[in-house]
């Protein structure tokens, strides 16, 4: 079950990043997802 949340997650942060257009806009948010998935794996 919590795989499956997480393979989730991971295909919902790539189309958040893939369907970006600005470059910083894409490090704010990569940055922000990627602290908030750590904090979800901890």
């Amino acid at each position: 079950m919590m795989s499956k949340m997480r393979a989730m997650f991971v295909l919902l942060l790539l189309f958040t990043l893939a369907s970006s257009q600005q470059e910083g806009d894409v490090q704010a948010r990569k940055t922000r997802l990627k602290r908030d998935f750590y904090r979800s794996l901890a």
